[in-house]
């Protein structure tokens, strides 16, 4: 017997390794097994056994390592799937699915011995060995690449093989174990009920004797202070002590939502009804669920998984971002109780765990998460949703450079399911084959409760007074709105307090010295001066006095971000609760979700923040949303840079109005009479779509095209630009023969260093995904190979969201 193995390493192809035959049991796939690789030892994932005849001697597993599979058989073919579209190894597909906290593996440890000891206390060794026995002498096993960062040079490694054979240091392998494990209780179980018993004591019996074994957590909950006597009563033998295994709750932030679900609008009822009927059906069917904001679309989610769980099937819902996972929660959670899992990485590596072992026990039928819930491990999904489908947070820009939305329909047609794809700015790819037929569509038109959507007025701050921030438009119907006690939402999408310092003398900006970004101003904290704040590798500093390129004193700042909005804000409002959302101000989880309960509850009357609240989240009392800033993103060196500035425009629009009360949205721009402003100001995505696709046709960009980004990078500027070269070579040598594919490059990239890296890369264009794909296998291990000689780093990103 044989198994192959994947192995969490940058290698295509999986190991095989033979099965011990005095095993008894055969470990199944989708099981973690120790296996030998080379000198190391290290955890992998099988993918199949079989019984053959092996070509030459195979290495034998050592260990398997869980109790039941990690994940389904039938999600293998997913992972090879992926593996092959994204050019990247199976094995580490599989360690990027699973929870952070999964991997054995052996290194190398370095342990100083008592001949060792002697040798250095004499001062019998040489310079190189004395510095070696001098960073073992605590005697605690060390890590041998810490030891050669601590002692850098070539010789290191040689110079302990020689000690070694001189019986001064032992070179071991030490296993490293999994970082997350079940978390365990104690439990206490009543074996009688004493006549002896104080009343205490009698206490503690009948509540156990009633509920059976009950963990000790929940017993001191509900009989506060009686520990000691839990253990008087074990040594007396009354009670007796257990241990099982307990889930760590993740629910512990939620927006609750309680009472009867609401009746369905004709439009949501007519959207459940076809999509229970797909469900019924048991097979692959693909739905643009197009919801204006407001219209109802969770209720209309809701439905659908109410329908498959009908059928015996599971569900995967996915959410763009955290703060919108933690408001579908509480709504899930309410309608499906224990059957909710959620996934996502606003979870501790324990919880995430747990959630995962619930599924894989099938305790849990329906998971929630963010983009990374698209492995969860669940066994026959029957309909899969993608909310928000056009966010560009479900693309994963490291590592494995997956989209989570293209995913879930690749997954959906493997597990003969429906997907649907929810938005109410839909992506163009979606509408695109909506369009063509491929994906059938679902529209829904009207708000809930009667409301319409809010009036878009577009002021044209070319006509402002010159540096003005809120044009006067704004500040007028921001004194109205607080006048009346109604709520508003300021979207910023910049954060700190400048955007930049900026020499007036020689014209140059403070820029960070580890990536050609310019460095934000970010205003006084907790009693510490101003500081600058690079934002792509946190390089901070103290805010200069003097230009360092010509000596000037006269540094000026440029640009508003959130903090300056909310500090001028609060001097034109003194009396104006306001709170401010962004990655500064709610680092955490908990601070953000207490942070949008303050608001929801009407706690705080303006809400300044950048694009985590602009989507998604469902804030009653809203009737003003400002956007002081609304075409900044149109400028931004990307094909797609229109496409989302409408989305997020319409999307931070529809925080308006969402209740009986009629909504407005004010939006500040130079560029009024820009068709995405225009289209925006009238809701006409239709509109848009139609000027924004005629435009991609002629340039031949997605959904014309399929798209691929080679990104090189390397700490020496020279080396990179080479590397660069020796790719672009390869790529053009290997399309020269194909009409359908073009390479642009190489180029530096628009952010041409970041954290020290300097940075280049090239597009490649093809006509569609085959010939995009015969390109890349053809040419990437090459260009891998070239570049590695050259001792530089190549990225591959299949689908790139972002050309930045």
């Amino acid at each position: 017997m044989q198994a192959h193995v994947a192995l969490p390493t940058a290698v295509d192809e999986a190991y095989t390794y033979e099965i011990p035959s005095e095993w008894g049991n055969i470990p199944e796939p989708g099981r973690r097994v120790l296996v030998p690789f080379g000198s190391r030892t290290m955890a992998g994932y099988v993918l199949e056994v079989e019984h053959a005849a092996p070509e030459r001697r195979l290495k034998p597993i050592l260990e398997v390592l869980d109790e039941t599979p990690l994940f389904p058989e039938e999600m293998i073919p997913f992972f090879r799937w992926i593996a092959a579209y994204y050019l990247h190894p199976i094995g580490l597909v599989i360690q990027t699915a699973l929870p952070a906290g999964l991997s054995v593996e052996s290194h190398r440890v370095v342990v100083i011995t008592d001949l060792g000891t002697t040798a250095l206390r004499e001062g019998s060794a040489s310079r190189e060995e004395s510095e070696i026995l001098a960073a073992l002498a605590h005697g605690r096993p060390t890590r041998l690449s810490l030891l050669k960062n601590k002692l850098p040079g070539a010789s290191t490694e040689a110079v302990l093989r020689r000690m070694a054979g001189m019986e001064w240091v032992r070179l071991e392998n030490h296993l490293k174990t999994d970082t997350v494990r079940p978390l365990k209780v104690k439990t206490y179980k009543a074996m009688c009920l004493s006549a002896r018993a104080t009343p205490k004591q009698k206490a503690v019996l009948e509540y156990l004797w009633e509920r059976g074994e009950t963990s000790r957590p929940r017993i001191l909950e509900s009989l506060p202070g009686c520990d000691s006597t839990l253990r008087s009563l074990e040594k007396r033998g009354w009670v007796r002590a257990g241990a099982r295994k307990v889930y760590r709750n993740p629910f512990g932030e939620e927006y609750s939502i309680s009472g009867s679900p609401p009746l369905l609008t004709p439009e949501q009822a007519q959207a459940a009804r076809v999509l229970a009927g797909a469900i019924q059906r048991k097979k692959y069917e693909a739905f643009m669920l197009f919801g204006i904001t407001g219209s109802g679309k969770t209720e209309v989610y809701l439905e659908a998984v109410k329908s498959v769980l009908g059928e015996g099937r599971s569900a995967l819902i996915l959410c763009p971002e955290i703060s919108l996972a933690a408001q579908m929660e509480g709504a899930f959670r309410s309608r499906f109780g224990d059957s909710l899992a959620v996934l996502h990485s606003g979870l501790n590596p324990g919880q995430r765990y747990d959630q995962w072992m619930r599924v894989i026990h099938g305790k849990a039928k329906v998971v929630l998460g963010a983009r990374s819930a698209i492995f969860a491990p669940l066994e026959d999904p029957g309909l899969v949703i993608v909310d928000e489908e056009h966010e560009q947070a479900y693309k994963q820009e490291d590592g494995l450079h997956y989209n989570a939305r293209d995913l879930a329909v690749v997954r959906a047609r493997m597990s003969n399911a429906v997907v649907v794809l929810g938005s109410a700015t839909p992506s163009f790819q979606t509408y695109h084959n909506s369009v063509r037929g491929k994906h059938s569509a679902i529209f829904l038109t009207e708000r809930v409760g009667g409301g319409v959507l809010p009036e878009i007025q577009v002021v044209d701050m070319a006509r402002e007074k010159p540096g003005t921030r809120f044009s006067s438009v704004l500040l007028k119907q921001l004194a109205e709105n607080l006048d009346k006690g109604e709520q508003a939402i300021l979207f910023v999408n910049r954060r700190g307090y400048a955007s930049l310092l900026f020499c007036i003398k020689c014209r140059t900006t403070v820029e960070c010295p580890h990536c050609h970004v310019s460095l934000t101003l970010h205003a006084p904290r907790s009693g510490h001066g101003e500081f600058l704040l690079c934002h792509y590798c946190g390089f901070k500093s103290s805010v200069p006095k003097t230009c360092s390129v010509c000596g000037s004193k006269h540094l000026v700042t440029m640009g508003a971000g959130t903090e300056r909005m909310e500090e001028a804000l609060s001097e034109l409002f003194p009396s104006a609760r306001i709170g401010r959302v962004d990655r500064d101000s709610v680092p955490t989880r908990s601070k953000l979700f207490r942070a949008l309960r303050d608001f929801h509850d009407g706690e705080l009357d303006i809400l300044i923040g950048t694009q985590m609240i602009a989507k998604g989240l469902d804030f009653p009392g809203v009737t003003l949303v400002g956007v002081p800033g609304a075409d900044q993103s149109l400028h931004f060196p990307d094909y797609a840079a229109t496409e989302r500035t409408f989305q997020i425009l319409s999307q931070v629009a529809g925080r308006s109005g969402r209740r009986n009360k009629p909504g407005k949205v004010i939006i500040q721009s130079y560029l009024p009479d820009h068709y995405c402003i225009r289209h925006a100001k009238e809701h006409r995505f239709h509109g848009f779509y139609l000027e924004e696709i005629t435009q991609r046709a002629e340039l031949d960009y997605p959904p014309f095209c399929r798209l691929a980004l080679v990104r090189v990078s390397s700490t020496d500027p020279i080396v990179v630009r080479e590397a660069a070269g020796a790719v672009g070579d390869i790529l053009k040598h290997a399309s020269r023969g194909s009409r359908g594919v073009k390479v642009l490059g190489p180029a530096p990239a628009p952010i041409g260093k970041i954290r020290n890296r300097y940075r280049w890369h090239l597009l490649i264009k093809a006509a569609d995904a085959g010939m995009l794909h015969a390109c890349l296998d053809e040419c990437m291990v090459r260009c891998r190979q070239a570049v590695r000689k050259i001792k530089a780093d190549l990225v591959l990103d299949v689908d790139p969201s972002s050309m930045l």
